[in-house]
C-alpha cells in the first residue's frame, strides 16, 4: 500500500503544529501527523541504535545529519496507520530538500502530494511563537536563509501551495483542507 505525503512548512510561529493537530483530530482514520522534532526526540527516547546516535548530536548541541533525519521520517511514514501522512517542520535547508527529493522521487511506496507553506509576517510569528525570543530570532534567521531555495525547488516540481497564515487558525485549516481534499 502506497502512502501519500503532505509536508507542512513555514516560519516559526506560523501554526504548523496546530494545523497538523487539527487534521489528525478531524481525520483520525485517514491522516497521521508527525512533527520532525518530536520524531527525533521519540527516537532518542526509544533507546534504539539510531536514537543513541541522535542523542549524541543533541548532547553536543549539533544538528542531526540530514540522512539520519530522512531515515527517521521514512520509518514513521512507513509505520503510519493511515494512507495519508503529514509531516511538519521538514525540510528546513536547501540540502535537506534536495536529498529528501532524490530519495522520495525514487521511492515507489511514498507519493509527495503537496508542500503547504503557511506564511505569516515576522510580527505574527513572534506573537504566536511559544519559546524564548532569542530562539525565535535564531529560527527565523535560519528560515529566511533557506526558504527561497525550498520554495523554488517545490515550485519547479509543481508541489508548493502557499496559504495565508495571518488568518484565524480555522480559516488556515480550511484553506489547506481545500488544497488537499481532492488528493486524499
Amino acid at each position: 500500500m502506497s502512502k501519500k505525503l503532505i509536508l507542512i512548512i513555514g516560519a516559526p510561529g506560523a501554526g504548523k503544529t496546530s494545523t497538523l493537530k487539527m487534521f489528525t483530530e478531524k481525520y483520525p482514520d485517514r491522516i497521521s501527523g508527525y512533527s520532525t522534532g518530536e520524531l527525533l526526540k521519540k527516537e532518542t527516547e526509544s533507546g534504539s541504535a539510531i536514537g543513541h546516535i541522535i542523542s549524541g548530536y543533541f548532547f553536543k548541541g549539533q544538528l542531526v545529519p540530514t540522512g539520519i533525519i530522512i531515515d527517521v521520517i521514512f520509518d514513521a511514514i512507513k509505520a503510519a496507520p493511515t494512507d495519508v501522512v503529514m509531516i511538519e517542520g521538514f525540510p528546513r535547508k536547501e540540502k535537506q530538500v534536495k536529498l529528501f527529493g532524490d530519495v522520495l522521487f525514487n521511492h515507489q511506496e511514498i507519493e509527495l502530494l503537496n508542500v503547504i507553506e503557511i506564511q505569516v509576517s515576522d510580527e505574527m510569528g513572534k506573537e504566536r511563537f511559544e519559546g524564548p525570543e532569542d530562539l525565535y530570532k535564531a529560527e527565523l534567521k535560519a528560515y529566511k536563509e533557506t526558504i527561497a531555495a525550498i520554495e523554488e525547488y517545490y515550485r519547479e516540481h509543481d508541489l508548493l501551495k502557499v496559504v495565508d497564515g495571518e488568518n484565524p487558525q480555522d480559516e488556515v485549516f480550511t484553506q489547506i483542507e481545500t488544497i488537499i481534499q481532492e488528493k486524499i
